[in-house]
């Protein structure tokens, strides 16, 4: 396997394609297709991902910032207001 999508290793893998959008709009149909091929061998896992983009020339996100912070809460990292996090310690 050479790391490149048409290895024809990567065609021996069923495609997973049923994802749902988590942004814009949580759990839509995705306005563009996913593919995600896994291989193993009993020592290594590949995933091979293939993000389709009917815009190729279009706008590129030059920044990937989220507009929320993450938060340590106990032994966990929740997204999201700080007092969440300090009503489930309550609880």
């Amino acid at each position: 396997m050479d790391g490149t999508l048409d290895d024809p290793l990567w065609q021996q893998a069923t495609p997973l394609t049923n994802f749902l959008q988590r942004e814009p709009y949580a759990g839509q149909v995705p306005t563009e297709r996913t593919e995600v091929r896994i291989l193993y061998t009993k020592h290594e896992v590949y995933f091979g991902i293939a993000c389709h983009d009917s815009f190729a020339g279009g706008p590129v996100a030059t920044q990937l910032r989220r507009d929320v912070t993450l938060i340590r809460c106990g032994s966990r990292s929740t997204v999201g207001e700080r007092s969440s996090c300090l009503q489930r310690r309550q609880s």
